[in-house]
């Protein structure tokens, strides 16, 4: 919808910069282990079956209304994941 051109790494940053930005998006995130398919083999130069780590992200808009979907495909032994988590509820 945004016609954001994705062989351009400079229009695709400052899509994602604004995006994010955006006050009261939702994510729904879910990690995965894929075997690798076309295109992304040949974006990622790995052979077909290779496994990867597949981030399938959903981000919505405060009125539930889904604002951008995504697969986000990483090689697991190049990356590591550290995951926080917080209760911002107070005890009664």
């Amino acid at each position: 919808k945004e016609n954001v051109p994705l062989d351009n790494m400079e229009k695709i940053y400052e899509f994602y910069k604004k995006f994010f930005s955006a006050i009261g998006l939702i994510s729904e995130s879910v990690l995965r282990i894929v075997y690798a398919r076309d295109p992304v083999t040949t974006l990622l130069k790995v052979p077909k079956q290779h496994q990867l780590l597949m981030m399938d992200e959903i981000f919505r808009k405060p009125n539930g209304n889904v604002a951008l979907t995504q697969k986000l495909f990483f090689q697991p032994d190049e990356y590591e994941f550290t995951l926080f988590r917080r209760n911002d509820r107070s005890s009664k």
